[in-house]
């Protein structure tokens, strides 16, 4: 369960190692990296952080589209996507950046372990069925892994 007194951030520390299988590709995108990207070889992209390689706006659905589509081995997200209101319109943007048998990797609080008042800037709350059904309406994908963790 989460709790602002344990709260130290760096959410990617908290899945680096159960991912390094799907961090191995020569294009990573670590999307919201803030100050530590998942792994050093990913491009860090974020509107603030010290280890954002580009600064974008990712609020902004369209923002990834200065990519090619298909160019990432991995997209990678940790506690970001819930701070954006066009859900769904990022989800596209992000989704078309995957190459095929690439991997969509995104951790976000659930909406069950998470206090809703814990982050103010969060606009929705998640429960895994929820981003999987948003996925159905427009990806054509192999789900790998749904886990939930609350360590």
């Amino acid at each position: 369960m989460w709790a602002k007194e344990t709260s130290i951030g760096f959410e990617s520390r908290k899945c680096r190692d159960r991912n390094l299988k799907h961090l191995q590709g020569k294009t990573i995108f670590d999307l919201g990296c803030g100050n530590e990207k998942v792994v050093p070889s990913a491009v860090g992209i974020d509107i603030v952080g010290m280890a954002a390689d580009l600064k974008l706006d990712l609020s902004d659905a369209q923002a990834m589209y200065m990519f090619n589509s298909e160019i990432a081995d991995t997209v990678f997200s940790s506690h970001t996507l819930e701070h954006f209101t066009d859900t769904e319109g990022i989800l596209k943007s992000w989704w078309r950046l995957v190459k095929p048998n690439g991997y969509l990797i995104l951790y976000l609080p659930h909406k069950n372990l998470y206090p809703a008042d814990g982050n103010p800037d969060h606009k929705h709350e998640f429960l895994p069925e929820d981003i999987i059904k948003l996925l159905d309406s427009f990806a054509s994908y192999k789900l790998i892994k749904s886990e939930v963790h609350s360590e």
